[in-house]
Order: structure tokens, then C-alpha cells, then sequence
């Protein structure tokens, strides 16, 4: 995981991550709920996580993100067009 600030209050970030399980597991990721975890179980699934966004303040910001997912199920076939776009406004406090 990468972040980078910019100026002007903006930054981008980067996240990868991965499971590999041998036997198989129901993982759901960004894929339908009935398909991956009562169905097939799934040996390989990664995420690439791409994302930006804007701080008003210390407590305030805005972040957007785009995340690529792909992966194998134990019977072969393969996980695609799981992709996921969100946005969302964070507040500390």
C-alpha cells in the first residue's frame, strides 16, 4: 500500500493485495454473495486498488477509488468482471 501527497491538499494511493488458498475457500470479494460463497470455492483472488482524493481539513476528506479484482475458483474457471468503483466523504473525529 502507496500514498502520495500532492499539493493543494490532494493525494493518490495505491493498494495490492492477494489470498491463495489451495483447497479453495468462499470468498466473496467484489463478486456476486450466492456465486462465491454458497458456490464454488475460490483457490486465487488479487485486487489492485487505484484511488485519489482531497483533504479539506486534518478531520475531512474525499476519497475516490477504482479496484481491478480477478481470480480462479477450485473447479478452473476463472473470476473476472468483478471491477468496483466507489467514492466516499471520511470524518474523524
Amino acid at each position: 500500500e502507496a500514498e502520495q501527497d500532492l499539493p493543494h491538499n490532494f493525494f493518490l494511493a495505491a493498494r495490492f493485495s492477494q489470498i491463495m488458498v489451495a483447497g479453495g475457500y468462499p470468498l466473496v470479494g467484489y463478486g456476486n454473495f450466492d456465486d462465491y460463497f454458497f458456490g464454488g470455492l475460490t483457490t486465487d483472488i488479487w485486487r489492485l486498488s487505484l484511488g485519489g482524493g482531497y483533504r479539506f481539513s486534518q478531520n475531512l476528506a474525499w476519497k475516490w477509488e477504482y479496484s481491478f479484482e480477478q481470480g480462479h475458483q477450485a473447479n478452473g474457471q476463472g473470476r473476472s468482471h468483478e471491477d468496483f468503483v466507489g467514492t466516499e466523504a471520511v470524518f474523524r473525529f
